[in-house]
């Protein structure tokens, strides 16, 4: 019987340790999974950002261009703009001068 009692309590040790043995080895798996899988989303991400970035940098002398014909464009309706300042200017000045010969008539005619 003793040797029964004993067969019996070494191969519910044995099944303890294989159990405990199997628990370690899920928990390890486990976690090496979670890390491959972060690492390939992160692979994906750095994939994609770089995609993102090439785009930008390939669209980046069109946009340096716009941005050129852009300045040159707004240089010259600012030139415009003081150019028709001037001679608002000029207009304005010509209508003060008539309007003061236009008085000094009047006080000719009614003297």
């Amino acid at each position: 019987m003793e040797t029964t009692t004993q067969t019996l309590q070494t191969e519910i040790i044995v099944a303890f340790i294989g159990m405990f043995a199997s628990i370690i080895v899920a928990v390890i798996s486990a976690i090496s999974a979670f890390k491959n899988r972060k690492n390939a989303i992160d692979g994906e991400f750095k994939k994609d950002m770089n995609s993102k970035l090439d785009a930008i940098l390939q669209q980046n002398p069109v946009v340096v261009h716009r941005v050129d014909a852009m300045e040159k464009r707004l240089e010259r309706e600012e030139s415009v703009i003081r150019e028709l300042e001037a001679s608002i200017a000029r207009v304005d000045e010509s209508a003060k001068t008539a309007h003061r010969r236009i008085d000094g008539m009047e006080r000719k005619v009614n003297g």
